[in-house]
């Protein structure tokens, strides 16, 4: 498979389909860490792959790798061997500037700290992204569209708050939302840039059931109205039942599990 040309970060539409449809691919992957002297193999001849659209959840036990996975297909490290391929782009190939404007252009982030950035205000927290990524300017206009392509930054901005109901504390500071609320906006955050790529790592684990109910549902509809390609690490249930696909990290490879499977205590 073909990498991108090093001036190349934002992924064309005609490269969603790569690979025979799978979007996301990982092939023979292997990670290790030298600790104390020794090697410590995290991710074993790991073979993945997430097809244009889908919303995949991922179980594993603490320590199995999930944030190594993440890590990787995020742009933020490389495997030891193996290949990392977004949209038809070899991301494992790139220089470390190169994953970071790929990673701006075409990627978002959901954590389980919100990570709001407590200087900006809300509306500044989502505009960040979107000026990192040089897309502050205004663009066409096509306001009917209803996944807000085609709108200035600002107006994307508000129409995400909007979308997760937040239209009204575009001014407010982050410490003065609830858990719930600062979720929300980092919802909104991760999908300003238009990613074709989500990873989120358990966003609703530190929210009670009810608010943790509404951020999944929300962060459900706005990737299916965008068809964004979705990776969650995750133990709700909800989340797991409204997945396509769950798979489990285990022993360093990816196994596909059922909802049974993956709800038996």
């Amino acid at each position: 498979m073909e990498s991108a040309p090093a001036g190349s970060t934002r992924l064309e539409t005609a490269a969603n389909d790569a690979g025979g449809g799978k979007f996301v691919r990982l092939e023979a992957v292997c990670k290790s860490y030298d600790e104390h002297g020794s090697r410590r193999d995290v991710l074993r001849d790991l073979d993945f792959s997430i097809g244009r659209g889908q919303f995949v959840a991922l179980l594993g036990r603490s320590g199995a790798g999930k944030s190594t996975l993440l890590n990787l297909l995020g742009g933020l490290d490389v495997p030891t061997s193996g290949s990392v391929s977004v949209g038809g782009t070899r991301i494992d190939g790139l220089s470390e500037d190169e994953r970071t404007l790929f990673r701006r252009q075409n990627l978002g982030f959901v954590f389980q700290a919100y990570n709001l950035i407590p200087t900006l205000n809300v509306l500044d927290n989502l505009l960040l992204p979107l000026e990192l990524a040089g897309r502050s300017g205004p663009k066409g206009r096509s306001a009917a569209q209803k996944s807000g392509h085609g709108r200035s930054a600002r107006e994307r901005a508000e129409w995400l708050l909007e979308e997760v109901g937040l239209a009204d504390r575009g001014q407010s500071w982050p410490d003065r939302l609830s858990g719930g609320e600062q979720q929300r906006v980092a919802i909104a955050r991760a999908l300003a840039a238009e990613p074709l790529l989500l990873l989120a790592d358990e966003p609703t684990g530190n929210l009670d059931y009810r608010t943790g109910r509404t951020v999944m549902d929300l962060l459900h509809r706005l990737v299916r109205d965008t068809r964004t390609t979705m990776l969650v690490v995750t133990h709700d249930r909800d989340f797991l039942q409204a997945s396509d696909r769950i798979v489990r990290l285990h022993e360093g490879r990816i196994e596909q599990i059922t909802l049974d499977e993956a709800t038996a205590r």
